[in-house]
Formats: structure tokens, sequence, C-alpha cells
């Protein structure tokens, strides 16, 4: 029997599921931790005190239009809310293969290098941010680098601290679908969060 063309072909058995959930979680406190401590660093080391009102606005304006279109690309692109299309694809989940299931301690221990991963990676999209911002603003060229580190600090700090307020998010949909079925949301290492029928759902 041929396949449909908007079915999805049958997931392998992993050799490891994860609690989505769990996961999704550990990812988001862990993005709220390195956060704030990119922000700490900024204020501790004195590297925001360096930007003025007027250098300080164009991070600040820098931040909330990257996070603007984010978010407005969205909602622009789905009517219908997330947490609804997790549920839909949640509700259709298949149960999980008979396979060993990874503790929680080991989810956290394993979430660590790729948040950070993460985290650095938006290190160097907020150095490159910022100093587009700060060249845009009218700052001269060779005075860019006294004020580079605050703004990369702070672009980067905002950026993270929106993934782990992301990855929380996420992981309240699926803790609030495992209630009012009471079941069991699993999937693959580094696939929570995936709005496609990528889970296992364990049902009570």
């Amino acid at each position: 029997m041929t396949a449909l063309p908007d079915e999805e072909p049958p997931l392998p058995p992993p050799p490891l599921i994860v609690r989505a959930r769990y996961e999704l979680a550990r990812f988001g406190w862990s993005w709220i931790a390195l956060g704030a401590a990119l922000l700490f660093t900024a204020i501790a080391s004195g590297s925001a005190a360096e930007l003025d009102s007027a250098e300080l606005t164009l991070i600040v304006v820098l931040i909330g239009l990257s996070l603007g279109c984010v978010l407005g690309a969205l909602l622009l692109a789905r009517r219908t809310g997330p947490e609804i299309l997790y549920y839909r694809i949640l509700d259709r989940a298949p149960p999980p293969p008979p396979v060993p299931r990874e503790r929680s301690g080991a989810t956290t221990r394993r979430v660590i290098p790729p948040a950070i991963g993460i985290v650095i990676g938006l290190l160097a999209a907020g150095l490159i941010g910022a100093g587009m911002m700060l060249v845009l603003g009218g700052q001269p060229r060779d005075e860019i680098g006294d004020d580079l580190a605050g703004g990369t600090l702070l672009t980067a700090a905002a950026w993270t601290l929106a993934c782990g307020a992301a990855g929380l998010r996420m992981a309240s949909y699926f803790a609030h679908w495992e209630r009012m079925r009471s079941a069991e949301v699993f999937c693959r290492p580094l696939k929570a969060g995936t709005m496609r029928p990528v889970y296992w759902v364990e049902r009570g």
C-alpha cells in the first residue's frame, strides 16, 4: 500500500529515549543560568557601564528587533498556537519502543554541552550584531572596541534568557498535555521541542 504524501515514515527504534519534558526543562534552566551569568559578567566587569545612553539604546533596539522578528514570524506563519499544534502531534503519537530510558540526572549532564555551544554561537552573533548596530548608530569605527564587549554580553544575555524562557514554555506545553492525558511523552535525545511527529507516548 502506497503511503500518502503527507504521511511520515515510521521511526526506527532508537538505542535510548528521553522524557521530552525533562529535556526541554533542562535546556530551559541551563540557558536561564547561562544568560544570568552573562548579564552578571557584563555588570561586574564594568563593560556594560562603558555604554552611554545612546549606545545602550542601540543595543536595546537590536535586542527588541531581533526577538520581535522571531515572535512575529511565528505568529504570521501559524494561526494556530504552538500549544495546539503540539497537542495534535502528541495525540497521534505511537507507544514507545522497548528500549532503555535515560535517567533525569543523565539528561541534565547531557544537555549542558550543547546548551553551552548554543550560547557560544549567540555570543558570536551578538558580537556581529552589536558591532553593526553601533556602526549604524554613528559610532566611529576606531571607538567601537571600547563598547563592543558590553554590547555583545548584553545582547547574548538577552538572547540566551529568551531561549531559556522558550524552553521552559515548551516544557509547560508537554507537562499540561501529560496531565490531561495521564501520559508520558518520550523522544530521541535532542529532539524534544521539534514540531514534527518524533514522539512516543506511554499512556497511563
